[in-house]
């Protein structure tokens, strides 16, 4: 439910234009509390006396307000909000002496600033005189004493005063920024400013690496300020605004490089950004909405879960954030958990993200959905619980970093109970651990694996994704043997190294020196040595052979590293660290997500082939693009698990692939040409949560136009420079025929921008053959009300009815007749 603050500071008396923006953001009947001065607006919503305060933070032409920054500097409030109104100052006399002559001027100082050459030009000879705020200003204005006040029309109408002169300050562009106060955070809305402020060493170059991260990671700065800290001669901090929120992955990373170049971070605030695009909150002050939540979303989504009672065992980092996440997502969900930590329990309680507490077997026989979320070792004692006391149509999954054990456990139970429990793997956490250090935000941007084994029903599996997905995640599949390979090298040997680098420095004669010494590279890479002892010790034993095999091939690495140092082989050692180097930031820009490659390179490159020799042994032909593209889209809009084998693993196809995991469809691969798809159903695809993008792909782009255009959600197709050149009037003319609603650039070429209808059959003439025309348009028939026929020219590729008929939906005529249909709706 929507959070409407009871009461709100903001620097009066009223008429100034901080009431203005109060009225603008919650409107003319909140109630409000005027302050004396800036200093008192902190106050009274530390002091509980206001629920949230509003203060000016910069204006446009005269820069900071240096109170206001000062006053963060030492406050423990959050910024949570922002809000941005247009300044029209206006010289306003007493109503019975419009034409005095005006011997003062009476306004704040950033008000005689912002209109300094006009004061100049029409009244050079006024004396200028600082008030407190313009609203004071309009209550000093008088005809005896010839005093008149710059300020806005609120204050004209407060005080019963006559507009003299319009519009008065020098810079017609001119607004002033507030930032809205409260003691609780702002939960993420998907587009935020975070507000920090820092201090650096005073030494050559403190700036440079100051801001070299963001560039870095590719932030977007919108404003740094110097300041002086007040607390020693010539130190400063930066107030620093960007885009993005604490919770983000990116913004977490930036922190973590931050830390090595500061003295001292202090969040001020994340928050949703203030649109600029929203109409002028002055012109209709009393219909503004109230913009702040208490801690979640102003509407909370209804829950796409089945599930109404989930159960979550084991209630420390992870198992926390989960409950968190969940809570703030759906408000009525009822959340239980067990944990020997009875203090979790009661603070999780006390905080309103659990519903309820108990022992696991009574949590878990309650629950629709349980999450256990403890170490691989614990987990076969909790299956026997699962199959004794759970639901027998609940749904199960685990946390474990280690999946074969888990899996090798599941062969000992029923098959009822392992059909429907679903390992999961969550690429996320730090070296904290316990409840206390949970957040709800944790998964959002994350990667969760999921490794649904032979047994799973597609039902299971879609629950599961759908609970990741509600947290933010982006869920992908993976082999549970491939995983343990995979995360025994990326997560399981990196603890080990840091533990044993550690280990081996205690061991050297006069450690205590050397870790006296020890500067922020070895903190860097020891950071976690600092994880939970216990359970890192669990992980190794669970995954001990994977763990096993690459601690083998690192030891051999190391061997042949001794070497290169031991002959002082200098070039060989910097072309490794390079490579090792290179590798690193590409791993950071692309496979964290953080830059998306949107353009090709056109390098022009050269090959001569000569006869060969000849070679001998097993081939696997590359599998087919469009048919690799149609094998996703049919198997995630089936009912049940379509395994596809000759998948092509090309960018492309790998495209579709990300696409249908963003909209709710677990697929597992592809390893070796190989995919295992849950399908969702032809009603079961999500809402994407970001635009889809198709690469260089235009048969994608096509086939998903028609598919998006009948469902009941909003989507966006991109592409690369060259798939947005290309014309889409040939599928956009006919979807629109039928009902759909999809916009493109002026050119007709994409991004193509879908608002789901609900679609008509119709008979198509196609004036050129095209196969992807033709699949567009019978993918919206499959969901369109009654026949949609299409006719072609001439005979061209068949695929999509081809592999319709195999998934069991009936068409109508196609090859070699000129022309197919089909009827919607299954």
């Amino acid at each position: 439910m929507t959070y409407k603050p009871q009461k709100i500071a903001y620097l009066g008396p009223p008429g100034t234009f901080s009431q203005a923006a109060v009225i603008g953001r919650f409107g003319a009947e909140c109630e409000q509390l005027a302050c004396s001065t800036i200093d008192d607006v902190f106050a009274a919503v530390e002091q509980g006396q206001a629920d949230c305060g509003l203060v000016p933070i910069e204006n446009s032409t005269e820069g900071p307000v240096n109170i206001t920054q000062d006053c963060l500097i030492e406050t423990d409030l959050s910024i949570v909000g922002e809000e941005v109104i247009n300044i029209e100052h206006n010289l306003l006399v007493p109503k019975q002496a419009e034409q005095m002559t005006v011997k003062v001027i009476a306004s704040h100082k950033q008000s005689l600033a912002q209109c300094r050459n006009w004061i100049r030009s029409n009244c050079p000879e006024a004396e200028l005189l600082e008030c407190a705020s313009n609203a004071e200003a309009a209550s000093r204005v008088n005809e005896d004493g010839g005093i008149a006040a710059i300020a806005g029309n609120l204050a004209a109408e407060a005080y019963n005063l006559h507009i003299r002169a319009r519009g008065i300050h020098d810079n017609q562009d001119n607004r002033t920024r507030f930032v809205v106060l409260q003691q609780a955070k702002a939960a993420p809305s998907g587009v935020d400013k975070t507000s920090i402020l820092v201090s650096t060493r005073n030494e050559p170059g403190a700036l440079f690496r100051l801001l070299e991260p963001f560039q870095q990671l590719q932030i977007s700065l919108s404003k740094i300020d110097s300041r002086p800290s007040k607390r020693k001669a010539w130190a400063y901090v930066f107030f620093i605004d960007f885009e993005g929120h604490v919770d983000d992955q990116k913004i977490a990373l930036l922190f973590d490089r931050l830390k090595t170049c500061t003295e001292e971070i202090k969040v001020l605030g994340s928050y949703p950004a203030f649109n600029q695009a929203t109409p002028d909150s002055t012109n209709n002050l009393s219909e503004a909405p109230a913009r702040i939540s208490q801690n979640g979303p102003e509407v909370p989504q209804l829950a796409p879960l089945k599930s109404q009672t989930v159960a979550i065992i084991g209630l420390g980092m992870i198992g926390g954030s989960i409950a968190m996440g969940l809570r703030r997502k759906f408000p009525e969900l009822d959340i239980r958990a067990a944990d020997p930590d009875r203090q979790a329990l009661e603070r999780a309680r006390n905080e309103g993200t659990l519903t309820g507490a108990g022992s696991a077997e009574e949590v878990i026989a309650a629950a629709d959905l349980v999450v256990l979320a403890m170490p691989p070792l614990a987990i076969p004692e909790y299956l026997t619980l699962l199959q004794k006391h759970g639901k027998a149509d609940a749904v199960f999954t685990d946390v474990g970093s280690v999946k074969s054990h888990v899996l090798a456990s599941l062969a000992d139970h029923e098959a009822s109970l392992t059909a429907r429990f679903v390992p999961g793997h969550p690429i996320a956490g730090s070296e904290k651990s316990g409840y206390v250090f949970a957040k709800s935000g944790l998964f959002e941007g994350r990667r969760v694996i999921l490794t649904p084994h032979a047994d799973n029903t597609a039902s299971a599996v879609a629950e599961i994704h759908l609970m990741w997905r509600a947290l933010g995640a982006d869920v992908s599949g993976m082999g549970p043997g491939r995983h343990d390979e995979v995360l025994a090298a990326t997560s399981h040997l990196p603890h080990l190294l840091a533990y044993s680098i550690v280990d081996v420095l205690l061991h050297q004669d006069a450690s205590e020196e050397v870790f006296r010494y020890a500067a922020g590279g070895f903190a860097d890479f020891s950071r976690i040595a600092s994880s939970n002892a216990q359970m890192w010790s669990e992980i190794a034993v669970a995954n001990a052979d994977a763990a096993a095999a690459i601690l083998t091939q690192y030891i051999e690495y190391l061997e042949g590293l001794k070497q290169l140092v031991v002959r002082r082989q200098g070039q060989d050692l910097k072309v490794l660290f390079q490579r090792a180097k290179d590798t690193r930031d590409n791993f950071i820009v692309h496979q964290q997500g953080l830059l998306q490659a949107t353009a090709m390179t056109n390098d022009a490159k050269s090959y001569r082939l000569r006869p060969g020799g000849s070679i001998s042994g097993a081939l696997r032909v590359p599998g087919d693009k469009s048919m690799s593209h149609r094998a996703v889209i049919f198997g995630s809009l089936a009912k049940g698990v379509t395994r596809v084998e000759g998948f092509l693993e090309g960018e492309d196809a790998m495209n579709t692939v990300a696409a249908f995991r963003e909209m709710g469809v677990t697929i597992v691969g592809p390893d070796c040409g190989k995919l295992t798809i849950y399908g969702v159903g032809m009603q079961g695809l999500k809402a994407p949560r970001a635009p889809l993008y198709m690469g260089n792909s235009g048969t994608a782009l096509r086939l998903l136009a028609g598919l998006l255009a009948a469902q009941p959600f909003e989507s966006r197709l991109t592409g690369d420079e060259s798939l947005s050149a290309r014309p889409m009037n040939r599928i956009v003319k006919p979807l629109t025929a039928m009902g759909a609603t999809i916009e493109m650039t002026a050119a007709g070429t994409p991004p193509l921008q879908i608002s789901g209808a609900d679609l008509k059959g119709i008979d198509y003439d196609m004036p050129v053959a095209s196969a992807q025309v033709k699949s567009s348009l019978l993918l919206a028939g499959l969901f369109a009300e009654g026949t949609t026929r299409v006719t072609e020219p001439a005979i061209c590729r068949d695929h999509t009815e081809r592999m319709l008929r195999g998934f069991g939906y009936e068409l109508e005529g196609g090859y070699p007749e000129p022309d197919v249909s089909l009827y919607g709706g299954g």
